[in-house]
């Protein structure tokens, strides 16, 4: 059961490949991020960037063109890389791990510092619906080709109205978002050794938050991942409007873009959720 878990990693190019510690050399410890999908992984991981770390993981592009290379490897094994080779610092981002037999023991056996990263299921949802739209910097073209986003992107882009496309959005896309990402991600969420963040309080004054906010988070991020710097500078620089993947980026947009009806439906249907991850339903 446990070899059946695996995440999709893209390794830059023009990266090293990771390599065995040698005796005598200084550790460092390595770094897990689990962020949701269009929660503002490129916060986290320029954050992490900042910080020293070589992030790897299935949302690092090249600067331009596609991927290089997909490198499928089994869940368990990037763990143990990791966790093996310690002679630089690396972070491994991943949209999904869900609870499955054993991981909860693999976690606790290796040294890796964990965050998990998450945003308003609304604010996905919109920013999941532009994404596929390709109401983004590089269009249809930035989509990753993942066997969902080209599913959904090729339906939404036939739809013909604004009133259709919402409704599939909300009955058909959110509860797939839901169940995947949201309700699969509650262990980390009450895990006593997993950090907590979010697009909310990452994103700073040109998304709308906090700016305040946004360095007692990187403070607190930095505090969990036990390094120095200057939490301040590395909060400004964290909003990029070139990421592949920027549109507008607000942390209230969803507020205006649902109607209502919308949104009362989305607190009958998943009120539970808004709650668990503290967020404040709309009635």
């Amino acid at each position: 059961m446990m070899n059946s878990l695996s995440t999709d990693v893209i390794d830059k190019g023009d990266e090293r490949p990771l390599r065995q510690v040698r005796p005598g050399k200084d550790l460092h410890q390595n770094v897990l991020v689990v962020s949701i999908p269009k929660s503002g992984t490129h916060l986290v991981d320029g954050a992490m960037r900042s910080l020293g770390y070589r992030t790897v993981g299935k949302m690092i592009w090249p600067k331009s063109g596609r991927p290089r290379a997909w490198n499928r490897r089994p869940f368990p094994e990037i763990l143990r890389s990791l966790e093996s080779d310690r002679s630089e610092k690396v972070c491994v981002i991943t949209h999904h791990l869900p609870l499955v037999p054993g991981i909860q023991e693999l976690l606790d056996r290796t040294h890796v510092r964990i965050v998990f990263n998450h945003r308003d299921p609304r604010g996905v949802a919109l920013s999941q619906y532009h994404y596929l739209l390709g109401n983004t910097r590089l269009g249809v073209e930035g989509v990753t080709p993942t066997p969902f986003n080209l599913a959904y992107s090729k339906t939404l882009r036939e739809i013909s109205t604004l009133s259709e496309r919402v409704d599939y959005l909300v009955f058909e896309m959110l509860p797939k978002i839901i169940e995947r990402f949201f309700k699969d991600h509650l262990w980390l969420l009450h895990h006593p050794r997993v950090f907590k963040t979010s697009f909310e309080t990452l994103v700073g004054p040109c998304g709308g938050g906090d700016g305040r906010g946004q360095c007692r988070t990187v403070e607190k991020l930095m505090n969990h991942l036990a390094e120095t710097g200057e939490a301040q500078s590395i909060a400004e620089d964290l909003f990029d409007k070139n990421v592949r993947t920027f549109r507008n980026s607000r942390v209230d947009e969803w507020e205006t873009f649902f109607s209502e009806k919308y949104l009362e439906t989305i607190d009958d249907l998943y009120g539970d959720i808004l709650d668990a991850y503290g967020y404040p339903r709309w009635s």
